[in-house]
């Protein structure tokens, strides 16, 4: 996030390829944040699911009622960084990586609990995605 100069950053991969130019969905003024219900079944059947949900509760005291995926989840620019200095501050008191002490690097869900955690905006209109469906940036 700190060579980021937009307002708004999206994570991508190799396997999520980005063609421009690209357009943010909103409903209003405010991004989507498309989430699934962590009771779902596209929740609790995949592991990656259900220990992000429970890596952002370890870190920011918060348990979600939803699933973000990082690979569309629209990040402010501005609180992605004060974001990324308290997780690597949370993830330094809680172990290592490397001893497994957590299974992910920064994820939308633990973003979204230190929103929650630190009063910050919530700037978002969220969307289920198992009832609208799902869209590609």
């Amino acid at each position: 996030a700190a060579a980021v100069h937009t307002e708004h950053l999206l994570f991508t991969d190799t396997y999520h390829f980005i063609p421009g130019p690209t357009h943010v969905l909103v409903n209003g003024s405010r991004p989507v944040l498309p989430y699934i219900p962590a009771s779902s079944m596209f929740c609790t059947a995949y592991p990656e699911c259900t220990t992000s949900l429970d890596q952002a509760e370890n870190f920011y005291g918060v348990k979600l009622n939803y699933h973000h995926n990082k690979y569309e989840t629209l990040f402010q620019t501005l609180l992605a960084r004060e974001f990324c200095q308290s997780w690597s501050l949370a993830a330094a008191a809680l172990g290592s990586f490397d001893s497994c002490d957590y299974q992910h690097g920064p994820t939308a869900d633990d973003y979204i609990a230190w929103l929650i955690s630190m009063d910050k905006p919530f700037d978002y209109m969220p969307k289920n995605k198992e009832r609208v469906g799902w869209r590609q940036w």
